[in-house]
């Protein structure tokens, strides 16, 4: 297994319509997954993509080291060489082990912006046998992806993860209604795609927020968005305000 690599990037990273400058035209995908695959120099090759990530997995040649791959991959994608740190800097990546943990995890409905939510595994399917047809899944890169919808199907069926309040802002509002209710706004910690996704949820469950960012103008743009108040975290810390919870 330490020849699996993936790349790529989610809703963690990026914002949603981000992600789109990196995913590959429907119409294309049996032209240019093989091309990319020859690119790359990987015989074994799969693409994913849903509306919360773009990922790239593949088994790394026994001679190329699995950094390589990642300005490899951009130029594949891009058409032009990337500037020093450029291909580092947009693509996350993921390498033995680790690549087929995320591969597992990510099947399974744990690294979705709904926990447990259950599409994600018929997304991974339907890559995995694209890849099949392709001829790019070969005894490796099938072993993981059988094994990673057999873990999805365990942790569904052993566990409540796919149902209940699961998302970081039903979880907020569940915790208000715990403890009777927020008796100040609720601290956002942090501008980014996710607590976006959740102060959108918080406001329109008609609690009130607070935007706390290390820098003071993207705290500004996303309370101006929720009618929220806005802070600097060296604000925060200096003079912290009366919070329902953080």
């Amino acid at each position: 297994m330490d020849r699996i690599g993936i790349l790529g990037l989610s809703w963690r990273h990026v914002a949603p319509e981000q992600l789109g400058r990196w995913m590959l035209a429907p119409d294309e995908l049996n032209e240019r997954l093989p091309r990319i695959a020859a690119q790359l120099g990987v015989r074994e090759f799969a693409y994913l993509a849903t509306c919360n990530r773009v990922e790239f997995a593949f088994v790394a040649a026994p001679e190329t080291p699995l950094a390589e791959y990642r300005p490899k991959l951009w130029q594949a994608l891009t058409a032009r060489a990337p500037s020093p740190g450029e291909a580092e800097r947009a693509l996350r990546a993921w390498g033995g082990e680790g690549a087929v943990e995320h591969l597992f995890v990510v099947a399974a409905g744990l690294d979705s912006p709904r926990v447990g939510e259950t599409e994600i595994a018929a997304q991974v399917r339907a890559c995995y046998e694209q890849a099949r047809e392709l001829g790019l899944a070969g005894p490796r890169l099938s072993r993981v992806f059988e094994e990673a919808l057999r873990v999805a199907k365990k942790v569904h069926s052993l566990t409540r993860v796919s149902t209940g309040h699961v998302s970081l802002a039903e979880l907020a509002i569940e915790r208000m209604r715990a403890v009777g209710g927020a008796r100040g706004p609720l601290g956002l910690l942090g501008v980014s795609p996710m607590t976006e996704r959740a102060g959108r949820e918080l406001t329109a469950a008609g609690l009130r927020l607070c935007v706390i960012n290390r820098t003071l103008e993207r705290a500004q743009r996303l309370a101006a968005e929720l009618g929220a108040q806005a802070m600097s975290l060296e604000e925060f810390r200096a003079r912290p305000p009366a919070l329902g919870a953080l």
